[in-house]
């Protein structure tokens, strides 16, 4: 073999592996492609997807809770004039004590103010009436002084009626100059008065004026309607009489006298109102 034939054959082996080296850089390049597309394919699936997820949250409706909308009423309600604001009623617990109101508890007390000063009015017309009665001595008299008795709130002297045990506790703290507070219910019953006869009389006052002073202190007193009074006497046996004023010029109403002039009307089921009408002719 020649020197040519030796570069010929050196020639050829070269063009023969050149194909081959360009294969494998193609292959090379054909796998370094493909992850680089890959790639940009997801990096395209990701930012449409990014893109997806706003679209969504923008048509998606926020959702509102109870705090988001109270949050935005109270600036509405502070907002608004305070003339144009109605306070809500606060109510009160099952057998708690009503609130008043200034005006309120003002305008019970001119109530009360009120009653008390007619109740005085009418019992001094009633001691005034007794008085007439005691100059008179006339059925006319008398029965005007029942008619005006019936519609007077007498005072009556009452007494406290304690359980046995509190009653002697009471009495000896008194010895020792000491306070007793009674532990069990304390009864107020009237302070009947021992007749000539044996039996008990009724006694109440037709107005505070005429309670001696030395009276004041010893009694609990009440203030009752004189028609109730007359009815008790009517329903107790053991009362002989109803004495208005016992201490001065009195009006003495004997049982058998009320019994007739006492009628007691129903005002409802159970419930019976007693009316005092005056009937000439009687005499105490």
């Amino acid at each position: 073999m020649g020197l040519f034939d030796i570069f010929r054959r050196k020639k050829d082996e070269v063009q023969a592996e050149a194909p081959q080296e360009e294969n494998t850089a193609a292959s090379e390049e054909a796998v370094s492609e493909e992850p680089e597309e890959a790639a940009a394919a997801e990096a395209e699936n990701a930012a449409d997807s990014e893109e997806a997820v706003p679209a969504a949250e923008e048509t998606a409706a926020p959702e509102e809770t109870a705090e988001d909308t109270q949050e935005e009423e109270i600036p509405a309600a502070e907002a608004a004039p305070a003339e144009n604001i109605t306070p809500i009623p606060v109510q009160n617990a099952a057998g708690a004590p009503q609130k008043l109101t200034p005006e309120e508890i003002q305008a019970r007390r001119e109530q009360a103010r009120k009653q008390k000063e007619e109740m005085e009015a009418k019992g001094k017309l009633l001691s005034y009436m007794i008085d007439q009665y005691h100059e008179q001595r006339t059925p006319k008299a008398l029965e005007a002084a029942i008619r005006c008795l019936g519609d007077t709130v007498v005072v009556v002297p009452m007494r406290m009626v304690l359980e046995k045990s509190d009653a002697e506790a009471m009495a000896l703290a008194r010895q020792q100059g000491r306070q007793y507070k009674p532990v069990k219910p304390v009864r107020l019953v009237p302070a009947f008065l021992n007749s000539p006869k044996g039996g008990l009389h009724y006694p109440v006052f037709a107005s505070r004026a005429d309670i001696p002073k030395d009276q004041v202190k010893k009694f609990v007193w009440a203030n009752i309607p004189a028609t109730r009074c007359s009815l008790d006497v009517v329903r107790n046996e053991k009362l002989e009489a109803l004495v208005v004023n016992p201490f001065g010029k009195s009006l003495v109403l004997r049982r058998e006298l009320l019994q007739k002039i006492v009628k007691v009307k129903p005002a409802g089921e159970g419930v019976e109102t007693p009316v005092v009408e005056g009937e000439g002719g009687y005499t105490s």
